[in-house]
């Protein structure tokens, strides 16, 4: 999957399960005002966390915007960056994470906490800013969008900022990723995050877009895309 807008989701923008271990690069994810749960929401096989094959997809340059402030939609809930659960694993690359009204990363069950603390389950070289009033959110949810039970087994906070991961929280500074009508995802021409990505090894994935987010300095989004108001 490659070049992907999915805008004014209801419920999740990028959902996987079912042991799916493809690749992805340049995707953005925008949610509207009262609209959306999750950025991205990933299973593996919800019949038993350990079955094989485990989902185990790698991504590079993402961009998910949140609907923060808005929580009008209580059918939604809260907007939430990345959720993983029911034994994923997965690698996420050069991703902004922006604007979510509840937390940025939410690793859900020990399963998937297994994948994480083996290294399986990971997110590097990415920026994470203005979830909720941080860049990181870590205020366990009293209770999940399926009506499970959250349990807290991993500090997300701690975990993404491991040196090791390179994650940075600092201000993408978008053009206008909020716009429903007219976002532009692209950086401005001074912003950090326009260096710092490390694309991951691989003939499928475009070495050359060593920016974090899904657009660099050129706007791939241009002249294809429409965002009507419905």
């Amino acid at each position: 999957m490659k070049h992907a807008v999915l805008t004014g989701s209801d419920d999740d923008g990028l959902d996987w399960d079912q042991g799916w271990t493809g690749n992805g690069q340049f995707i953005i994810v925008q949610q509207l005002p009262g609209r959306g749960n999750m950025g991205i929401e990933a299973d593996s096989n919800r019949n038993g966390q350990d079955l094989l094959p485990r989902s185990n997809p790698t991504l590079s340059n993402v961009t998910l915007i949140g609907r923060s402030p808005d929580t009008s939609n209580t059918g939604e809930g809260t907007s939430r960056g990345i959720v993983v659960r029911v034994g994923t694993a997965g690698k996420l690359h050069n991703a902004i994470v922006t604007n979510f009204t509840d937390w940025a990363l939410y690793v859900d069950g020990s399963s998937s906490k297994a994948q994480w603390d083996s290294g399986e389950l990971t997110i590097k070289n990415s920026v994470f800013f203005h979830n909720k009033t941080e860049a990181y959110q870590n205020v366990l949810p009293p209770a999940l969008a399926d009506g499970g039970v959250a349990v807290d087994l991993l500090d997300e906070s701690l975990a993404l900022a491991a040196p090791s991961l390179n994650n940075r929280t600092i201000d993408p500074q978008l053009t206008n990723a909020l716009s429903a009508t007219a976002p532009s995802f692209k950086p401005v021409a001074d912003s950090a995050v326009l260096n710092g990505g490390v694309v991951p090894a691989g003939e499928f994935f475009e070495s050359s877009a060593t920016f974090v987010g899904a657009v660099g300095t050129t706007d791939w989004t241009a002249g294809w895309t429409a965002y009507p108001e419905n």
